[in-house]
């Protein structure tokens, strides 16, 4: 399919998809992009972000890579926690572990981060520190040290009840 789109156009559209799940058709856009664009770190991070939606963790880990490598000083956290989060899926924990820890040392205290890292650590079975993490990204979230409430406070509930560590979050959780 040829798109004969302006660059603005052409990431509003990719963003569109994006935001609705139509993953494909957003990794069609950033593609593009990239071709102009290749080492933009935000497009390899978004068209990373598109495999990871359709599940090809391969690929996906590939842009994520790229998208740590070419930025410029200190990746940005997220792209570390993408390539964390890709990697675990993968059943990578151990070279997960390394993204996740980077991305809390670049933003400390966040609460999204420290949730990852409670995940992975529990997947590694270094129950302490999962438990430490976990309470760590559960009262940076109510500081409001975090992306999204909802989206984050659900993501570490599903850790607490995946990993069985519930008994180190308030009871009213």
């Amino acid at each position: 399919m040829a798109i004969n789109l302006n660059a603005y156009d052409l990431l509003a559209h990719a963003q569109k998809y994006l935001n609705e799940g139509q993953f494909a058709k957003a990794l069609e856009r950033y593609d593009i992009a990239l071709q102009h664009k290749p080492q933009n770190p935000d497009l390899l991070n978004a068209a990373g972000y598109c495999c990871t939606g359709l599940k090809n963790h391969v690929k996906a880990e590939y842009y994520f890579r790229q998208a740590i490598k070419h930025s410029s000083g200190s990746p940005h956290p997220i792209y570390l926690t993408n390539l964390g989060c890709c990697l675990m899926r993968q059943g990578k924990s151990e070279d997960a572990q390394p993204n996740f820890v980077g991305a809390l040392k670049i933003d400390p205290g966040n609460a999204l981060y420290s949730a990852h890292l409670a995940g992975c650590e529990a997947a590694l079975y270094h129950t302490n520190s999962a438990k430490m993490h976990l309470r760590d990204a559960y009262d940076a979230a109510l500081q409001k040290k975090y992306p999204s409430e909802h989206s984050t406070m659900k993501l570490i509930s599903r850790i607490a009840q995946q990993y069985d560590l519930a008994e180190c979050l308030p009871r009213n959780f």
